[in-house]
């Protein structure tokens, strides 16, 4: 009767010691989700998408970024037009001005005089469908669309007051990055994205 007393009790101690055991991993799962990468990227994509740039075939091509970075070729082909002229006054005398044409879409490229063989995407103007923003903002999209999608955007301040015709701007000030949404009749009819040099 007492090795039967001794079983239960200690029968009893490892249930309560388990139970403690799950409890506590349960909080901790609740103060530490989990971070393997394919989440964190979920979360990063969504909470801080990079609004300057644009989707090709599944794939970022971003303001600012390197020539070298991204395979412009590869994600559009053969451009319809390219031409490089060298810059004059204003400070950039001596740096290049790359202009690439595809269907639907315009590149400008600058590359510093001190790095005549870098260069990075300047502007991107988009004027097929083709093409969209990181928030899915393509030619068509309704003017509702792009406020839902960007909230922080305003009628640019060029005279236009028709909030139907007229232009939109989303701008990060801090890095003189602009996204321009040209909207006509209520939809957009040109988008274009680029950086000011300072």
């Amino acid at each position: 009767m007492k090795g039967y007393r001794v079983i239960i009790l200690l029968s009893t101690i490892l249930l309560v010691s388990c139970t403690s055991t799950n409890e506590a991993a349960k909080e901790e799962n609740h103060s530490n989700p989990p971070t393997n990468s394919a989440s964190m990227v979920k979360n990063s994509s969504e909470t801080n998408p990079n609004d300057f740039a644009i989707i090709v075939k599944g794939k970022e091509i971003s303001l600012r970024e390197l020539n070298s970075q991204v395979d412009l070729e590869g994600l559009l082909g053969k451009p319809i037009a390219e031409s490089v002229q060298t810059l004059q006054g204003d400070g950039f005398t001596g740096s290049l001005l790359k202009k690439i044409t595809y269907d639907g879409l315009e590149m400008e490229l600058f590359s510093p005089k001190e790095n005549e063989n870098i260069f990075w995407i300047m502007t991107m103007v988009i004027s097929k469908r083709n093409y969209q923003t990181t928030k899915g903002i393509q030619i068509g999209s309704t003017l509702n669309q792009i406020t839902d999608a960007y909230p922080g955007v305003k009628i640019a301040a060029d005279g236009r007051t028709d909030p139907s015709n007229c232009a939109y701007e989303f701008v990060n000030e801090e890095k003189y990055n602009h996204l321009l949404f040209e909207v006509e009749n209520g939809v957009v009819a040109q988008i274009k994205i680029f950086h000011l040099i300072p």
